[in-house]
């Protein structure tokens, strides 16, 4: 499936969720299974984070994460249509 997921972190614990951000994206990308991949986009305030994630299920990534979330996350599910990549 193919998600957006909107989520703030607590201000004391942003160097957590980068650090785990990180250790996830490197699992997905040892990984090697191209069925799943993963961007991750930090916004301007420094507490908001987006991420455009193709995945099994949203589940996959809430892991771990939900303990440093200000509120829950705005989960999107996405059905592309149209893309501009071959």
């Amino acid at each position: 499936m193919d998600f957006l997921i909107q989520y703030k972190v607590k201000p004391d614990l942003v160097d957590a969720q980068l650090a785990a951000i990180k250790t996830f994206t490197d699992a997905i990308r040892a990984e090697g299974d191209a069925g799943q991949r993963y961007a991750a986009y930090r916004e301007e305030d420094g507490v908001s984070f987006t991420h455009h994630a193709w995945m099994a299920d949203e589940e996959t990534f809430a892991e771990g994460m939900k303990q440093r979330w200000e509120g829950p996350p705005k989960v999107t599910k996405l059905a592309q249509f149209a893309t501009s990549a071959q």
